[in-house]
């Protein structure tokens, strides 16, 4: 049996209502000179980007490649964050978590160089899902454990009924596939055998999950491990271990230097979910009560509802980064990512809640919990910080289309595809691009036909789909999919029903939807996330995604930017004469300067 840092097995995961993962720490810090912290810190992000590239360029899937569905950070021995690179500043809330899980199981004692540990377990980590996983490096110096690297990154498959295992029927954890707590996969430098055995017998696809672990792996080691011990030796352990609590101090005074010139109050904000993946005509509501007062602020999420029956429930730690991300968001020149950003912020997460799951509850379709409550937070600190006025984002889609063919390889292609982002009082909302506190990348079309047994045959914006609004909401798009070979397809999004809300004035953006085979005798159409899909040779899937919302009156929107919407084929005439208020002199003026017409649809 694994034994936990106090020598005995790990207990069953438990819930309490007030949370905060961040450590503070002991009141020893060493005195650094300014020119000295500058240089270590900017050293410690570099070293920490370093590592993030390295990922990049040696994942073996697509979503390491493409997608760059990872995040890489520099913890200190108690799991507190030094650095993070940003692609996914979620995991801010991540790390400390796992660092306290992997202590479950293995006393500091149990911990030597040359290690690498595992988890994916939700209720044993902070990976929000078991399609997510942590490679943790416990780094050394003459002897002492002062640090870990450590890596989140999605995986294509770890088993279960659905490639891809995100299973809409799962009512437990265990229907979402293999579940892993902290375990060894390098002991002292060697792989350990059991661990490589059992993880790669338990994925349709063990090449891409093992190739993608080692892209964690390696990297912690070859490049965070070296270049922070070269650190050391260079300006010494205690000066760099100073740096790593100062770090967190400055960030702290810088994040309560500007909350309390913040009104105090009690700011309520309210957002829907479609449903809950079990009663699919019943939208559930989610609610927040931010408390601001003086320099520090409280979320209340008691008011929310119980844990869904289907996986649509979120963890704590995710919870926690995504609320850090949001409150970064409202500073013009935001702090770096570490652990002083906790410090400023308590929760109060009901146990039993959808925001802090009882075990086992499933929570592999987390990320729409995730937008919606973002969103929502969002709201609640415009309130409070009277930042402008924001828009909610459109639904993002999930595509997974696992194909087998008898002395065929395997293939298990997956996407995460982001809906149009709400705008903001002073700037329209993204179009086709990653976003918000997951911040994923679409896939390039040329990548995904060369791996994969598809062709594309469109990839089109949706013409008049962005919330209308003085600000224009980000648009939805269409992504049309021929398959070449049969297999299934789990997929589809949330925001498949309840419209992103605009604001100020601003029109609601639209829903996302998944139609297998359309416009013919054998058409489809799902209206939420599905899990195995039946897909036939010449079948055709269109997934569309969601639109964001806009922000105030349609009428005042810049007519340049109007015409600039007309041009690009955002608009439609239509929509510019009725909607935006361009007269048919302006309309007919901008489609002769733009050759004639607006750019088609197609051409978009």
């Amino acid at each position: 049996m694994v034994q936990s840092s106090k020598g005995e097995g790990a207990a069953l995961p438990t819930s309490t209502g007030t949370f905060n993962p961040f450590v503070i720490p002991a009141d020893n810090m060493t005195n650094v000179d300014p020119i000295t912290y500058e240089i270590v810190r900017s050293q410690l992000d570099g070293i920490v980007q370093e590592m993030q590239i390295a990922m990049y360029r040696t994942g073996y899937s697509t979503l390491i490649r493409e997608t760059h569905d990872m995040s890489c950070g520099l913890v200190d021995r108690e799991g507190n964050v030094v650095a993070q690179h940003a692609s996914i500043p979620i995991h801010l809330g991540s790390y400390p978590a796992c660092i306290q899980g992997l202590l479950q199981f293995y006393s500091y004692d149990q911990i030597e160089d040359g290690d690498c540990f595992f988890v994916n377990h939700p209720y044993y980590s902070g990976c929000a899902h078991s399609l997510d996983s942590a490679a943790i490096t416990p780094i050394f110096f003459e002897g002492e454990l002062v640090a870990f690297c450590i890596g989140i990154t999605h995986k294509g498959d770890i088993g279960g009924l659905t490639p891809g295992s995100r299973q809409v029927d799962a009512r437990d954890l265990f229907g979402e596939g293999t579940l892993v707590p902290p375990v060894k996969y390098r002991s002292r430098g060697k792989v350990v055998r059991e661990t490589d055995v059992l993880i790669r017998a338990n994925s349709r696809t063990p090449e891409l999950l093992l190739g993608d672990y080692n892209s964690q792996a390696g990297p912690e080691s070859s490049i965070g491990g070296r270049r922070l011990q070269e650190l050391m030796a260079r300006y010494g352990k205690e000066t760099v271990l100073g740096v790593f609590e100062m770090v967190g101090d400055k960030t702290e005074q810088y994040l309560r230097a500007e909350i309390s010139k913040w009104k105090d109050g009690v700011y309520e904000a309210e957002a829907y979910l479609d449903n809950d993946m079990v009663d699919m005509d019943t939208p559930i509501l989610f609610q927040v009560k931010l408390i601001k007062q003086d320099d520090h602020i409280t979320l209340d999420f008691s008011g929310s509802p119980d844990q869904n029956r289907g996986p649509v429930n979120c963890r704590p730690p995710i919870i926690t980064g995504s609320c850090l991300y949001a409150i970064l968001s409202m500073m013009d020149s935001p702090p770096a990512n570490n652990h002083g950003v906790g410090r400023v912020i308590d929760y109060v997460l009901r146990p039993g809640s959808v925001f802090n799951p009882i075990y086992p509850a499933p929570v592999s379709l987390y990320s729409y919990v995730l937008a919606t409550l973002e969103d929502m937070v969002m709201d609640a600190l415009v309130e409070a910080s009277g930042r402008p006025a924001r828009a909610h984002h459109g639904a993002r889609g999930n595509v997974t289309i696992g194909s087998s063919k008898l002395g065929a390889r395997t293939t298990l292609q997956y996407e995460i595809t982001p809906g149009g982002g709400g705008a903001y009082m002073g700037g329209d909302g993204w179009t086709g691009c990653g976003f918000s506190g997951t911040g994923p990348k679409i896939a390039c079309v040329e990548v995904l036909e060369t791996e994969y047994p598809i062709q594309m045959n469109q990839f089109t914006l949706v013409k008049d789909s962005g919330g209308v609004g003085q600000y224009r909401g980000g648009l939805a798009y269409v992504r049309d999919y021929d398959i070449l070979q049969d297999g299934t397809y789990s997929g589809g999004g949330m925001r498949y029903m309840v419209e992103p809300p605009g604001a100020a004035g601003g029109g609601n953006g639209v829903v996302g939807s998944l139609v297998v085979n359309p416009g013919e005798g054998n058409e489809k159409r799902y209206w939420s996330h599905v899990s195995n899909v039946e897909l036939k040779t010449g079948y055709l899937v269109r997934l569309q995604t969601g639109s964001g919302g806009g922000v105030g009156n349609p009428k005042e929107r810049d007519r340049e930017q109007v015409v600039g919407d007309l041009l690009d084929g955002y608009v439609s005439p239509e929509a510019a004469r009725d909607v935006y208020g361009l007269t048919d002199e302006e309309i007919s003026a901008a489609e002769n300067w733009g050759g004639g017409e607006a750019i088609t649809e197609s051409q978009v």
